[in-house]
């Protein structure tokens, strides 16, 4: 770094013992009265010092000693200048008809030291020129690489082509005055490039003797990144002041230090009452109304990096006190560290906000003192804003954890699915309600949910209010009621079927018994004709007649009496495992002579090993009716089949014939007492009705199914579906 000081001020740095040694090579005197003087400082130090004027042999002395003392030299480090670099205009260097070269000069100048400070020159950072009578007569490599010229288009050229227009006329000048003795201090000018660009330089130049003939040597630095850095802070200079001025936000800026006010905008002066000149006297204590804020706040803030005060109390200069947030950091301006402080005034929002907070607390009360659960759901999200007491004790939450939750997570996703229709409904705009029951912490309750829509200021939907009630007990009141109801129409069924039972009853007394007692009378009035005329053909023949009604009035009894115990609950059922083989071979030849006299034949399927667990006797009678049935509405010559066989773990007794069947109305009441009618047999036999429907209630009572298929003209199959073992 090279460093120009008048003889005063270089004695008194040296005399301060002042250490160049870390940031300068060259200490560049105008002038030194005692060269002895100079000398002892030199060898004290590790600086080395140019005086001017110079001539050549001065010159190459001080180089000399530069070289032989400086850390810096030994180390090859580069020459810097301490200021930056400048773009120029433009022009085209002029040549000198007799160039003089580079390697002329520097041994006229360093004569036989040429070599050893030929690195000096050519590593240094600036730009260095020898100028004499108005030409360039030396370059060193910066100059080329700066302007982009080559040294041989350097050389002998007018120094004053390379200048820009404007700044020719002050540059001459200086050079002139230079060259008579006189101090021109650092300037700045613009010199052109091979590409016609500019550079802006800072020139610092001296005067020196050459070849007996004054010269100059000119140390030239670009600037031009200085100045864009310049131009760079000044427009952020301009920009700051345009916003900081023209803020609407009352903004200032305060010490660090001393806390005191050293700018406040437009804004901020209106805001507190004051002029800017009154506020740039003040501290932040001379506004703040409330003795803790101004000094641990500001420490605070240079502490962390920025704060933000929710509410302060501020006193403005007609004595209001209002409050304000602050939000405030810290920054570097015009070299100090300092705070800026955005200020609002809060007053009226907070005295809002106050009254907002006492409407939610006055709504949160009013709420938590109803029966019904209260909830306020966004109508987006569905998530939960408000809950009122009741709700919160309903699901054992805390109201913090149900607040910000989906109704899904609240009310489980089987009811938040169920509810989407009723949600969508109320997004539209429309009031919605639906009844489900939700598993509470006090269990199972019925919940009638309503949904009404909450609209903005835009009249779009914004959030759903959800009320809520339990009504569990009116839920179970109805179910109990539709219980009761339910079982007021079985009882009512169960009366018209005994009443029907007591008809069928009554009427089987009136007319089915009385029929037979009727024949056995007058049989027996003929029989004892016949005795009296020894008629002994036509006696055997009532005896018949007379057995056959006594057989059908003994059978009629017999369902009569088992179907009666049935009704009233008194048959008892008696199950065991039995073979079915036995129960169809005794019902086959108790009504084999019915089935010979009708030309009817009865087959049977053998199977020994089928077993059942029945009670046999009822099973025995299911199957006797079954049978007696088939024959009397067989005609002659068809047949009746008897079938046992295992499907599916059950045991199956199918009857089947071949006789006249049934319609499908007359299939459909076909065990039902209250509808039950007989009808005469292919022989005009007479019937009940009443077997099958014992044959139904036998079955059941075994724990089994009985179901018929029938075809009129085709015939009938009974099929009886019957437990195979006890479990």
């Amino acid at each position: 770094m090279v460093k120009w000081l008048e003889e005063e001020d270089f004695v008194q740095q040296l005399k301060a013992q002042t250490d160049f040694a870390h940031t300068q090579i060259l200490i560049c005197a105008n002038s030194i009265s005692d060269t002895s003087k100079l000398q002892t400082y030199i060898l004290n130090r590790d600086v080395d010092f140019i005086c001017k004027p110079l001539n050549s042999s001065e010159l190459k002395l001080r180089l000399r000693l530069a070289y032989e003392k400086s850390d810096a030299i030994k180390q090859k480090r580069t020459i810097d200048g301490e200021i930056a670099t400048q773009k120029i205009a433009d022009a085209k260097p002029e040549k000198s008809k007799q160039p003089v070269f580079e390697d002329d000069v520097l041994q006229t100048i360093l004569g036989e030291d040429k070599d050893k400070y030929r690195m000096i020159i050519e590593n240094a950072g600036e730009s260095i020129l020898l100028i004499q009578h108005g030409r360039i007569i030396f370059s060193n490599p910066a100059t080329t690489k700066m302007l982009g010229f080559s040294f041989e288009e350097l050389s002998g050229a007018e120094f004053v082509s390379f200048l820009h227009p404007d700044d020719k006329t002050e540059v001459i000048d200086n050079h002139h005055q230079r060259l008579k003795g006189n101090t021109i201090p650092l300037y700045q000018t613009r010199v052109v490039t091979n590409k016609g660009e500019y550079v802006h330089v800072e020139v610092k130049a001296a005067r020196f003797e050459y070849d007996g003939q004054p010269a100059a040597v000119g140390f030239l630095t670009d600037v031009s990144d200085k100045l864009k850095v310049e131009s760079a802070l000044k427009e952020n200079e301009e920009r700051y002041r345009l916003f900081f001025d023209k803020s609407i936000e009352p903004i200032c800026i305060i010490s660090a230090q001393t806390f005191r006010f050293l700018d406040v905008n437009e804004a901020f002066t209106q805001l507190y009452g004051y002029s800017k000149e009154e506020l740039l006297q003040k501290s932040v204590k001379d506004i703040s109304a409330q003795k803790d804020l101004s000094e641990s706040a500001i420490k605070e803030t240079v502490k962390s990096g920025s704060i933000i005060i929710p509410s302060r109390k501020h006193r403005k200069k007609d004595g209001t006190v209002m409050n304000v947030r602050i939000s405030a950091g810290p920054f570097v301006w015009k070299g100090e560290k300092v705070l800026y402080a955005i200020v609002r005034d809060v007053t009226e929002q907070l005295l809002l906000e106050q009254e907002v907070k006492d409407s939610k607390e006055l709504l949160q009360n009013m709420a938590d003192s109803m029966s019904a659960y209260v909830g306020v759901a966004d109508a987006e999200t569905i998530k939960y804003k408000f809950v009122n007491q009741r709700f919160v004790e309903a699901f054992q939450k805390k109201r913090s954890d149900i607040i910000g939750a989906y109704y899904a997570d609240v009310m489980g996703i089987e009811n938040a699915n169920f509810a989407m229709k009723y949600i969508n409904k109320v997004r539209a705009g429309k009031a919605a309600s639906y009844i489900n029951t939700f598993g509470l912490a006090s269990g199972k309750r019925w919940i009638n949910v309503n949904f009404t829509p909450s609209f903005n200021s835009e009249g779009e939907v914004k959030d759903i209010i959800i009320l809520s009630h339990d009504i569990t007990k009116q839920k179970q009141a109805e179910l109990d009621l539709q219980h009761a109801k339910e079982q007021l129409e079985i009882q009512n069924g169960e009366l018209r079927e005994l009443n029907a039972t007591k008809n069928k009853f009554f009427s089987i007394i009136a007319h089915d018994l009385k029929s037979p007692f009727n024949a056995l009378l007058g049989i027996g009035s003929l029989l004892k004709e016949n005795l009296k005329n020894n008629d002994l053909d036509g006696a055997e023949a009532m005896a018949d007649l007379m057995y056959d009604s006594a057989s059908n009035s003994f059978e009629l009894l017999e369902n009569l009496l088992n179907w009666s115990r049935v009704q009233i609950s008194r048959m008892k059922i008696n199950p065991k495992q039995v073979k079915l083989q036995g129960v169809v071979d005794e019902v086959i030849q108790l009504y084999n002579v019915k089935a010979v006299q009708k030309k009817i034949q009865l087959k049977e399927c053998s199977q020994n090993d089928i077993e059942a667990y029945i009670d046999e006797d009822m099973i025995s009678s299911v199957l006797r009716n079954l049978v007696s049935n088939a024959i009397k509405y067989t005609k002659q010559n068809g047949v009746i089949s008897i079938d046992l066989s295992i499907e599916k773990g059950k045991t199956q007794l199918v009857v089947s014939d071949t006789g006249v069947g049934m319609n499908q109305q007359r299939l459909e009441n076909l065990f039902k007492a209250e509808s039950c009618y007989t009808t005469a047999g292919t022989d005009n036999e007479q019937g009940t009705g009443l077997g099958l429907i014992l044959c139904h209630e036998f079955v059941h009572l075994n724990k089994g199914e009985i179901s018929v298929s029938s075809e009129p003209g085709i015939g009938t199959t009974f099929k009886v579906v019957l437990p195979l073992s006890k479990t």
